[in-house]
């Protein structure tokens, strides 16, 4: 049974549900759905991206990596913040979905100037022919993209990550499987970049598509006065947005200047496989979104209770990665990516740590900046983009992609506990024993299991993940009880309901 707002009411077959286990089993299906489709789309890029590098080696794939990278940047300027804020006004008051035409309109006037001044860009930086053709047809894939998060932030703020769940997995899978099989025919970086793009153009139609079935499509219409106001009160936004992109892809364009294009096909090989640890902060920040916005520190359940849990399901997922990066660095990049690829294990284990301290900024960053001026998390993306700068500027000459890696590595090093004290202060203060003691430990035991059968990957692998999950479950049971009396009963009323259904 559900109320008005479909959030589940007390059930002759469930039992009586609290407003925390009702938001609980909210955030439990919703990050559910969308980890389970990020892992299928994850792995679907993860498997072309191997194919590609196997296929064109560390030059062709620097090629792809870089005009990705540039294209991120390039395209950042026409978000200008507005997605950002469409979710959190759409959060807190659904109605306002009816701006959603004037998002995209607005967004698609600001792609005339930047692809201008793209090209220009492009040709003065002095990339090969097949460089800059890679940017060219890379562009419209990372505007359609822009188009799609617009779409997913609808879906986010009224807590369906099933919708973007449908939408992730028919595009990135689609997209591999024509990719790989033009790689197969001996196509190229351009072919898989023109799979690229088109996918991203289907993602769009099919999540308009979803949108207009699940909650009916938004008003058609746009006027200039109302972009004038989504610019302005989306600006504040822009600057966290531009940050971020600056600090995520600005490290691939200074190396491609400064070291050779094989450089950067190692460092983009490494950072690639950090980025496939990325769905599970995007699987927990879009199912805890919307309840950073509207839960107060008086509500059933707080804010601080959480964002508490959505920092230690982050943890839980993402520590396992970081220590198989770490500990099994170079046989991964020889089983993805081939033996041509031994050496991305250097920058690969400089990365390792990166995944939880990038998972833990992102964390902070959403819920800040759904309760408080974007302002707040500006100063430090922009204090992190200019650490890193220097940083790249630094190490990159004489350590090439590990530099590049080092900085990174660096810069988040100083920039968590600043992100993770603001989150503190934002709700109110943290429990920061419970929240960090159970994946550290579990943690512990798994890298102790590991060290020693570095060497031997599938026996160190299944061993150190049993460890970590036997440590983890055996220390939560003490630090966290209520977590897992919560998954539990979750499971069983889950499991009645379909028995009596």
């Amino acid at each position: 049974m559900v109320d008005a707002d479909g959030h589940g009411m007390d059930s002759p077959i469930t039992g009586p549900t609290s407003a925390a286990a009702r938001a609980g089993e909210r955030a439990a299906k919703n990050v559910i759905a969308r980890a389970v489709a990020e892992i299928i789309g994850k792995l679907a890029s993860l498997v072309l991206f191997a194919a590609l590098a196997r296929s064109t080696g560390q030059t062709g794939l620097g090629v792809f990596v870089l005009a990705f990278a540039f294209c991120q940047l390039a395209t950042t300027p026409t978000g200008l913040g507005l997605d950002r804020f469409y979710l959190r006004h759409v959060a807190r008051d659904h109605s306002r979905i009816d701006e959603f035409f004037n998002v995209v309109a607005l967004k698609l006037t600001l792609a005339v100037p930047v692809v201008t001044i793209s090209v220009i860009v492009v040709q003065l930086l002095g990339y090969d022919e097949e460089a800059r053709l890679a940017v060219y047809v890379l562009m419209p894939g990372l505007l359609f993209d822009s188009l799609q998060r617009t779409v997913a932030n609808i879906f986010t703020a009224r807590e369906r990550s099933d919708l973007i769940a449908v939408s992730i997995v028919v595009q990135r899978v689609g997209a591999a499987v024509v990719g790989i099989a033009l790689l197969s025919s001996g196509y190229g970086v351009i072919a898989v970049a023109i799979t690229y793009s088109a996918g991203a153009a289907g993602g769009f139609i099919l999540g308009l598509a979803l949108l207009g079935r699940s909650f009916g499509l938004p008003r058609l219409w746009a006027a200039t006065s109302v972009w004038r106001s989504l610019t302005s009160r989306s600006l504040p936004f822009a600057a966290q947005d531009a940050s971020g992109a600056l600090l995520a892809r600005l490290d691939t364009v200074i190396l491609s200047l400064l070291a050779t294009q094989a450089a950067v096909g190692r460092y983009g090989a490494a950072y690639r496989l950090l980025e496939s640890t990325f769905f599970l902060s995007l699987s927990i920040n879009g199912a805890f979104a919307a309840m950073y916005t509207y839960l107060e520190r008086d509500t059933e359940p707080t804010v601080q209770a959480v964002f508490e849990r959505s920092v230690r399901l982050s943890l839980a997922g993402l520590v396992p990665f970081a220590l198989i990066f770490g500990i099994l660095a170079e046989p991964l990049t020889k089983i993805f990516f081939g033996a041509d690829f031994a050496s991305a294990a250097e920058p690969l284990r400089l990365l390792a740590p990166v995944v939880v301290l990038m998972g833990l900024v992102y964390i902070c960053s959403s819920l800040v900046v759904s309760r408080r001026s974007p302002k707040t998390m500006v100063v430090l993306t922009a204090g992190m983009v200019i650490a890193n700068v220097a940083l790249n500027l630094l190490l990159i000459p004489a350590y090439g992609d590990v530099g590049a890696a080092a900085a990174m590595l660096l810069t988040l090093t100083l920039a968590t506990p600043i992100a993770l004290l603001i989150a503190a202060r934002t709700v109110g203060g943290l429990s920061w024993g419970p929240m960090l003691v159970t994946p550290a430990l579990a943690g512990l035991a798994m890298a102790v299991v590991m060290a020693p059968l570095a060497s031997s990957f599938v026996p160190a692998l299944i061993l150190g993940l049993a460890s970590y999950a036997a440590a983890f479950v055996l220390i939560e049971r003490v630090v966290n009880p209520g977590d897992l009396e919560f998954l539990t009963t979750m499971v069983r009323r889950r499991l009645s309901a379909r028995v009596a259904g």
